[in-house]
């Protein structure tokens, strides 16, 4: 899509405020504190959603800013900012992680059965497993992009018609 920077910081802050502003509509003859409890409901919630998009951006970010090709030699994360992006990464995806099961339990309400409490975990299992397969495959499309990126690099400026070891 072709649109100015305003249209389309507009258009997705509007597509991200409607639901909340749906979910707010929804409680709106509530007493207050069963509306307070489902607006913190609502928060908890989007924290679950939070923890399976977290991981997806943090990721590709540290790898772009670890790429010379990308970042150039003078920008390129240093050893110490590599390694404690990884820490986060790892850490912070493990943490958000963790707690889908009990999560995923949660949306069933206070009087889950055992049943229904088993079928949850099951679920947030299964989509634990598609989170770290969906991460671990982004990595490794974002590392042979880098490498792709580098040797197209290379080839360019071995046959750039400038001085040798000058880069573009």
């Amino acid at each position: 899509m072709r649109m100015p920077l305003w249209a389309r910081r507009l258009v997705t802050r509007l597509i991200s405020v409607i639901p909340v502003l749906f979910c707010v509509w929804m409680t709106r003859n509530l007493p207050a504190v069963d509306e307070h409890e489902a607006l913190n409901n609502l928060m908890n919630n989007s924290q679950v959603f939070l923890a399976f998009a977290l991981p997806f951006s943090m990721l590709p970010l540290l790898m772009m800013t670890d790429s010379r090709a990308e970042m150039g030699v003078r920008f390129k994360n240093s050893l110490w900012v590599k390694v404690c992006g990884w820490i986060s990464v790892l850490g912070l995806t493990y943490l958000n992680l963790i707690g889908l099961p009990d999560s995923f339990a949660g949306f069933l309400g206070a009087h889950a059965t055992a049943g229904q409490i088993e079928i949850a975990h099951l679920l947030a299992y299964v989509a634990i497993v598609a989170v770290l397969v969906l991460l671990v495959w982004c990595t490794v499309e974002l590392y042979r992009g880098n490498k792709r990126l580098e040797r197209a690099q290379q080839d360019h400026t071995t046959n750039s018609p400038h001085f040798a070891g000058e880069v573009d």
